[in-house]
């Protein structure tokens, strides 16, 4: 999974308030792990995750929609001239 992520996120460019918080995200699982608290390790990665999932998905569907836009047909001229 972790691989996939990496994947995706190396054809994103923006960065976002998720890329700063993340570091404290895995401290506090690892925190989790060295206490031997599984429960609480799991729950904190799956929202971890879940976040990471959902930043994902937006930044790929802002993409999509400015690439869209960028391809779109400019407004035709469809007034017909003289010959």
């Amino acid at each position: 999974m972790q691989q996939q992520v990496i994947v995706l996120r190396s054809g994103l460019t923006s960065r976002t308030a998720r890329t700063k918080t993340s570091p404290a995200d895995h401290q506090a699982t690892a925190e989790a792990v060295a206490d031997g608290d599984g429960g609480l390790a799991g729950s904190l990665m799956e929202t971890h995750l879940a976040l990471v999932e959902s930043e994902l998905l937006q930044t790929m569907h802002a993409a999509q929609s400015d690439s869209d836009r960028e391809q779109a047909p400019g407004p035709r001229n469809t007034e017909r001239t003289a010959p």
